[in-house]
């Protein structure tokens, strides 16, 4: 398929993902529990299930995209303006001291440590696209090792089903994540990376984060679902309209 006509089926896809998943928290879920109501029990899952096939589908469009270019070394500044706001979203992260996270001290620390490593690199990418320097290479692979420590950390904290869905979304997003930026990391670092993966894999970081973040966001904002944290819903919005510049930038600048 032409990347012209993936493109907008692509979009519909996440679309229909978000809504779906916004459905399911406002239909299915007891706000004050994190359970699925006993009524809708079935319908919550089967929910969670059609959210995950589009997302999938959204990232099989992109894998099936023939006519997919990678745009060279152009900048936009969409991603270095993305980027800081990543970073901006890290650092109130930490400063709040609210994580996913609330287990043992360990965790903690080492979420603290290898957060701050992700929000100074984004600071520093985003000021080497405005002020037009080269990032030493290896830079570039601290995000992958801070989703790592993140979904580490996050999976040992998971010990009740109460919150399932919630698990299987954050989980999916971090897990996806971490597969964009491995790509990401071997694109930067040894240029290495197959295009048609690496465009695969930012679709797929995009579709699950968008999903996740932007629904649990407007749950908790328009009805106090507070069973996830909101902060780390931030930071997952931000890392989603990241990997949206860096798509942008990499596979659709160079058509302007």
């Amino acid at each position: 398929m032409k990347q012209n006509r993936s493109t907008p089926m692509i979009a519909i896809l996440v679309v229909t993902a978000f809504l779906i998943r916004l459905i399911q928290i406002f239909c299915a879920i007891d706000f004050k529990t994190g359970f699925y109501k006993t009524e809708f029990n079935a319908l919550g899952i089967g929910l969670t299930i059609l959210a995950v096939v589009f997302c999938s589908g959204a990232a099989l469009l992109a894998r099936n995209t023939t006519d997919i270019e990678e745009s060279g070394w152009i900048i936009s500044r969409s991603t270095a303006i993305f980027s800081g706001v990543l970073s901006i979203s890290l650092f109130y992260e930490l400063f709040a001291e609210r994580f996913v996270v609330q287990g043992a001290v360990w965790q903690v620390i080492l979420m603290k440590l290898i957060g701050f490593a992700a929000a100074g690199y984004f600071t520093v990418f985003a000021l080497s696209r405005t002020l037009n320097f080269k990032m030493p290479e290896i830079l570039h692979t601290i995000p992958a090792f801070y989703m790592i420590i993140r979904i580490i950390c996050s999976f040992i904290n998971i010990s009740s089903l109460s919150l399932i869905a919630e698990n299987v979304f954050l989980l999916a997003s971090y897990c996806c994540a971490l597969l964009f930026f491995v790509s990401y990391a071997a694109y930067y670092c040894a240029d290495l990376q197959e295009i048609r993966s690496l465009y695969t894999r930012s679709v797929l970081a995009f579709a699950f984060c968008f999903t996740t973040s932007l629904s649990n966001i407007i749950a908790n904002i328009v009805g106090g679902y507070t069973h996830i944290s909101l902060y780390s819903q931030v930071v997952l919005m931000a890392l989603s309209l990241f990997v949206f510049g860096f798509i942008y930038e990499k596979f659709f600048k160079a058509e302007e």
